[in-house]
C-alpha cells in the first residue's frame, strides 16, 4: 500500500513537472519576457495535473 501511495506521488511530481515544462519553455523560446509571464500559468499546470493525477489514483 505504501509503495502504490509512493508511486503516485512520483506519477503525479513526474507528470506535473512535464505540464510545468511544456508551459514555461515554450513561452521561454520567445524570451526571458513572456516566460516570466507564463510562470503563475506554467505553476498552475503542475497544480492542476498532479492534483488530477492524485485524484484519480486515490481509493
Amino acid at each position: 500500500m505504501m509503495l502504490a501511495a509512493l508511486g503516485a506521488v512520483v506519477l503525479a511530481g513526474g507528470l506535473g513537472a512535464a505540464a510545468f515544462f511544456v508551459v514555461f519553455f515554450s513561452a521561454a523560446l520567445r524570451g526571458l519576457g513572456p516566460a516570466l509571464d507564463s510562470l503563475p500559468w506554467a505553476i498552475a499546470a503542475f497544480l492542476a495535473v498532479a492534483l488530477l493525477v492524485l485524484w484519480s489514483v486515490g481509493p
